[in-house]
């Protein structure tokens, strides 16, 4: 009997010692598991931050794409533009009309400036000495008789407007001869005109192109001095 209690007592203890093996075991288990939940908890919040960079970066590249589009469309409308530019003729060169500033105290030159002043010429005029001038490449006298200016050409003599009407396209042409390229114009408000046409404009006639107009386009004043379109008259 007292062996048997003996044994008894130690498969007692052996069973004791056991469970709390098992017991330390259990509780570095469950230790080690709180510890693997915690790191799934981490990665968890590591992996919604990713989530939430991944869906920020999906934004940033949408409206990358339509600014891309956007662009992409401005370039071609450029490259669209930029090829008319190309392809389309430079504009002829409008030279600016003369600003003419008389010799004070002469009165051919102040009534010169007057006209130039009021209607404008692409055509430079020069003053040479009183009542000589040049008219682009063009040497003329100039005289002021009865209110009018008197433009002595050749064997004839004619008013300013007439002579104007008859030499600023002349005088043009040499300027374009004189600088190739520059396709020199005369003012666009006379372009296609004809000579009578650009007189009565100087003149101040409103609508030079009606039958009424071209009628009129001798002018009276200029038929008392016996001034004709050719030039021919009487002399000054």
């Amino acid at each position: 009997m007292g062996e048997q209690c003996e044994d008894l007592r130690g498969e007692k203890q052996s069973t004791i010692d056991e469970i709390n093996t098992n017991k330390e075991e259990l509780e570095r288990l469950k230790l080690l598991l709180e510890a693997r939940k915690m790191e799934i908890d981490n990665c968890e919040d590591e992996m919604a931050d990713v989530d939430h960079k991944i869906d920020n970066n999906f934004d940033v590249m949408e409206e990358i794409e339509g600014e891309v589009i956007e662009k992409t469309a401005t370039v071609k409308a450029l490259e669209a533009k930029l090829a008319a530019l190309l392809n389309k003729k430079p504009e002829p060169l409008r030279p600016a009309n003369q600003i003419y500033m008389p010799v004070r105290g002469d009165e051919i030159d102040e009534r010169l400036a007057e006209y130039i002043n009021a209607h404008g010429t692409p055509v430079p005029w020069r003053r040479i000495s009183q009542g000589n001038y040049t008219y682009g490449t063009k040497k003329v006298s100039v005289k002021y008789m009865r209110s009018h200016l008197i433009i002595k050409v050749g064997g004839g003599s004619m008013m300013v407007e007439e002579f104007a009407a008859n030499y600023e396209d002349i005088e043009l042409a040499k300027m374009n001869y004189q600088n190739p390229g520059a396709s020199i114009v005369a003012s666009s408000d006379r372009t296609g005109l004809s000579k009578q046409q650009k007189i009565a404009l100087a003149r101040g006639a409103t609508n030079v192109g009606s039958p009424r107009a071209s009628k009129n386009m001798s002018s009276p004043k200029a038929k008392s001095f016996g001034l004709g379109r050719s030039g021919s008259g009487r002399q000054v």
